[in-house]
């Protein structure tokens, strides 16, 4: 599989509105449950934005072969959709979500990998740039796995 997708700008920026309002209005999955943000799997991230201090959390996949992949805004693992099974690592479904290793080490977080279901809703979720090469090269990745899974 081509990793080059994986590699963004570590530049973090901030482009003002408020965060957590815009997150909500943008996406349209349903929220974890509030003990969920608790999970110790989970990590918070405190940023100032806008001169407010704000926080963002995180649901990391875990590394390892057939770990089931993870959103990273929601919680909520990746499923087929048909409800058939997880996403797990290792497979051709990792071509249907952008996968971001974030090493920032912010508020004392490990190494995490990050998994979204495209470039736009990270760079939303955590500020981040993502180069437009890399968006293309995962988008185009993205059409050709829908196609053959369609195929299927």
């Amino acid at each position: 599989m081509d990793d080059s997708s994986t590699e963004v700008n570590s530049q973090i920026f901030y482009n003002g509105g408020d965060y957590e309002d815009s997150v909500v209005s943008e996406f349209s999955f349903p929220s974890p449950d509030i003990g969920a943000l608790r999970d110790p799997k989970s990590h918070m991230l405190k940023r100032k934005i806008d001169g407010k201090n704000k926080r963002i959390h995180v649901f990391p996949t875990p590394e390892h072969l057939n770990a089931h992949m993870i959103n990273a805004v929601t919680g909520i693992a990746y499923y087929n959709d048909d409800n058939g099974p997880r996403y797990t690592l290792g497979t051709c479904q990792e071509d249907d979500v952008f996968k971001v290793k974030f090493l920032t080490g912010e508020a004392g977080a490990p190494p995490l990998l990050l998994c979204y279901d495209t470039p736009e809703q990270y760079e939303k979720h955590l500020r981040g740039a993502v180069k437009t090469s890399i968006k293309e090269t995962w988008h185009t990745k993205n059409q050709k796995y829908r196609r053959e899974m369609l195929s299927h």
